[in-house]
């Protein structure tokens, strides 16, 4: 006899509409609060759930979902997992329970977000928004975008995306992956994880694609940007753990730094006494770089791809491995 499918999410109507759509024969129960969330894990007893992080669906409740006993698989919406492992840095147990993530699904509009903002700073559009408020008419010569050399830290799913999206712009791309040993298409030059900061110094723009690992937290502090070229430009759409921010805002305030576009922060929403919201030459976006109009939809479609593989017998497609 088939459980019920769970689905955690605070507005759940549109992967609640499409999982009764696609699945005629599946009973699904949605937790839309915690107390929600809480009732299903005691009662209901999900073997299958279907999650995305947010409020107030963040790591606390996660662990009350992965630590349910009758649970079996769990996939995500988005690709990080980070808010599965518990304080001490560890995964769910892999005997038991089975995670998949929806990893790729929004890389093409993420990777169009940092080419967005490579092209808003180079060609001084955020400083001509700047201006226009000020209605001051001050015109910038910039540096052609051809031929400078875009560092992708982290080159997976939304890494590849970019590095193509900079090729049509023919800039130079070096990446950073675990696996370097085969060459990439659109990479140029490929190094292991270890060659950062070397790396660093080549780069004229630096973007950030690293799953947050207790290895990758804080790996963008002080010493990282002192290694960066001088008026470099940083950007992180992956998560905020990856940069300590004291360290940024001094970087930005020397000049060390010359531009940052960031989409995730250490806190969320970011707070508004944060320096970071003061500097001129900081782009901010509400953790919303890759949200498309359909995300959701996009997500609900991949899950119900893989219910059916599940009930099939079949192997999941993006299982994490921790």
């Amino acid at each position: 006899m088939k459980t019920p499918v769970l689905i955690v999410m605070p507005d759940p109507e549109t992967v609640l509409s499409a999982v009764r759509r696609l699945c005629t024969d599946e009973t699904v129960v949605v937790a839309q609060t915690l107390e929600e969330l809480e009732h299903h894990v005691a009662t209901t007893r999900p073997e299958v759930a279907f999650s995305v992080r947010s409020d107030p669906f963040g790591p606390e409740a996660h662990r009350l979902l992965l630590d349910c006993p009758s649970l079996r698989w769990l996939h995500v919406g988005g690709s990080g997992v980070d808010h599965l492992y518990d304080e001490e840095g560890r995964a769910w147990d892999r005997s038991r329970l089975t995670v998949t993530n929806s990893a790729a699904v929004l890389a093409p509009f993420l990777a169009d977000s940092c080419m967005g903002a490579i092209l808003a700073f180079n060609q001084n559009l955020v400083a001509y928004a700047q201006a226009q408020r000020g209605r001051v008419w001050r015109p910038k010569s910039f540096r052609p975008i051809e031929d400078q050399n875009l560092l992708i830290v982290g080159v997976g799913a939304i890494g590849r995306v970019l590095a193509r999206r900079a090729k049509a712009f023919r800039m130079h791309v070096i990446g950073l992956r675990r696996n370097h040993a085969e060459p990439m298409e659109d990479v140029d030059e490929l190094y292991p994880p270890e060659a950062l900061f070397e790396q660093l110094g080549r780069a004229d723009i630096v973007s950030v694609h690293l799953r947050l690992t207790p290895s990758t937290t804080g790996i963008f502090n002080r010493y990282a940007f002192e290694a960066m070229k001088p008026g470099a430009t940083f950007l992180n759409t992956a998560r905020g753990g990856h940069v300590v921010e004291a360290d940024l805002v001094e970087a930005v305030d020397s000049g060390q730094v010359g531009a940052a576009y960031l989409d995730v922060f250490a806190e969320e929403p970011l707070p508004p006494e944060s320096p970071l919201w003061e500097r001129e030459n900081v782009l901010i976006s509400p953790h919303s770089s890759d949200q498309v109009q359909d995300w959701d939809l996009r997500f609900a479609h991949l899950f119900i791809e893989n219910l059916a593989r599940w009930r099939a017998g079949q192997p999941l497609a993006k299982v994490v491995k921790p």
